[in-house]
């Protein structure tokens, strides 16, 4: 069974460093950003990892942020 790791922000530089290291050890990645141009940059960079990288817009400020996200892994 793979292992999934939801990891907030992706985008921003603690959160790419995480996400690439988490997927070149194996694991599937969720995680968002606040734009779609953010998540596309991310999709681009993670594109070796295509099978495995997940990246959804979600602004988890905004008050019904954090639900939007979680329907989008549902």
């Amino acid at each position: 069974m793979q292992k999934l790791i939801l990891l907030t922000g992706g985008s921003g530089k603690v959160g790419r460093v995480l996400v690439r290291h988490f997927l070149e050890k194996g694991y599937a990645v969720a995680t968002n950003a606040r734009s779609e141009a953010s998540v596309a940059a991310l999709a681009e960079e993670f594109q070796p990892f295509r099978a495995r990288f997940f990246g959804f817009k979600a602004d988890l400020v905004e008050e019904d942020g954090p639900a939007q996200l979680a329907q989008k892994l549902a």
